[in-house]
């Protein structure tokens, strides 16, 4: 993308800015030769005088106001200076067409880059053992969300935030973590002191293909029976993407410090791919 906006931008300032600036000089050229023949001559040549005679004529009225108009008017408007055409090439100038060619590059950067942004929110949770089924999704700006299990899979290497809120029962506790490709990156705790809030985020790095979902590490979670209500929660969206930070490649200093080794109970690859298969044969149905 970067090469082919290299080269419409040369190809702006190589070629067409020349063309407008050879037609500014052909122009000048032509008035400095239509000046040399009335100093020669002192009138113009016979039978282009006839015409300017003609037109002359035709234009001089009381008011001074132009009325030519049949043939002669395109000529009257060429040799009096008042062709638009004319006026409208010699006013894009090599600056004009330099900054339409910056405009043109800013807004194809702008729009690659607006294309590249997701973001979701998946409301009112279903726990399903450790993972949480979502039954709403208000929000999805073209993000590859799997809601059966609450997860969110990264198409686009970037910075990504996200955050979930959840409510523990009247008479239990609730412990969720928001993971990585089944590593723990944070934890929130809700005590058995009747309906407690829980909530938390982070900022995350992901690579293309990597998986964020909340992952219930114990206890249970508190839904509203009510259609107009929700108590779980989970989003996210695009913060950067390695477009906008001129990152090539994978990142090797997105991490400081080890992380805790992958959960083997966590089979959030396998749960999705069945979802998926799932999905594939409702639609052949």
């Amino acid at each position: 993308m970067k090469a082919v906006l290299v080269l419409a931008v040369f190809f702006v300032i190589a070629y067409v800015a020349p063309q407008g600036a050879t037609e500014e000089h052909q122009h000048e050229s032509h008035e400095g030769h239509h000046g040399d023949h009335i100093d020669e001559h002192g009138r113009h040549r016979p039978h282009h005088g006839s015409v300017c005679t003609k037109l002359v004529g035709l234009g001089e009225t009381p008011l001074g106001v132009e009325t030519i108009s049949g043939e002669y008017a395109p000529l009257y408007r060429r040799t009096s200076g008042m062709d638009p055409t004319d006026a409208t090439r010699r006013a894009i100038t090599f600056p004009g067409r330099l900054l339409l060619a910056v405009l043109l590059v800013f807004g194809l950067f702008a729009t690659q880059e607006a294309s590249a942004m997701v973001g979701f929110t998946m409301t009112q949770g279903t726990q399903d053992g450790t993972y949480i089924r979502f039954n709403r999704v208000p929000t999805n700006m073209i993000a590859d969300v799997t809601k059966e299990l609450g997860a969110f899979r990264c198409s686009q290497p970037g910075l990504y935030y996200f955050s979930f809120t959840a409510m523990a029962p009247s008479q239990g506790s609730c412990r969720i973590s928001l993971r990585k490709n089944r590593v723990p990156i944070v934890t929130a705790f809700a005590s058995n002191s009747g309906f407690s809030w829980i909530s938390s985020g982070a900022v995350l790095y992901l690579s293309q293909g990597d998986v964020v979902y909340p992952y219930v590490e114990d206890g249970a979670i508190h839904e509203s029976s009510a259609p107009n209500r929700a108590f779980t929660s989970f989003s996210g969206f695009t913060v950067s993407t390695d477009s906008l930070m001129a990152r090539n490649g994978p990142v090797v200093d997105a991490t400081e410090g080890p992380l805790t080794s992958p959960d083997p109970y966590d089979d959030i690859e396998e749960r999705m791919y069945r979802v998926e298969l799932a999905k594939n044969a409702t639609k052949s149905a």
